[in-house]
């Protein structure tokens, strides 16, 4: 990501604002307000409490989402995004293009074909990106920041 992107931040990221926050991009996360002071020290640009804020109605115009709780967050972070931007997710359903990467079988191919349709048909109305987290490491095991 370039200097000065937006990043959000769902529970999974206290290792991500910190690096994010490294290369200089603007960090947004939700939370519970106990751990504000935890999500500050970490240098998180804005805090969100979840339980009672919704970040939808928040953030808008987000480069990345790295998203983790379930479905319907993940409809969410794709609407705060811009674009082109992309949400990578914990929790979403892999998609065709990580199962092509793994060499699954033509019809294991076809069931995550199935299984993913909802949210690719939902990415594409939105003009983003979609990838399950497994998508976003190599093969080796290291993070591709995308």
């Amino acid at each position: 990501m370039p200097l000065g992107s937006k990043f959000s931040v769902t529970p999974v990221g206290k290792f991500a604002i910190q690096l994010r926050k490294h290369v200089g991009a603007t960090v947004a996360t939700a939370t519970g307000a106990e751990n504000f002071d935890l999500v500050k020290c970490l240098d998180a640009n804005i805090l969100i409490d979840y339980r009672k804020d919704d970040f939808e109605k928040i953030l808008h115009d987000y480069d990345l989402v790295l998203n983790s709780p379930d479905a319907n967050t993940l409809e969410k972070s794709l609407r705060v995004l811009k674009p082109g931007g992309k949400v990578i997710s914990i929790s979403g359903p892999p998609n065709p293009a990580f199962a092509k990467q793994i060499g699954l079988p033509g019809y294991m191919n076809s069931l995550i074909s199935v299984l993913s349709f909802g949210v690719g048909r939902k990415v594409k109305h939105h003009h983003v990106n979609y990838a399950p987290s497994a998508d976003s490491i190599s093969t080796d095991g290291s993070v591709l920041w995308v």
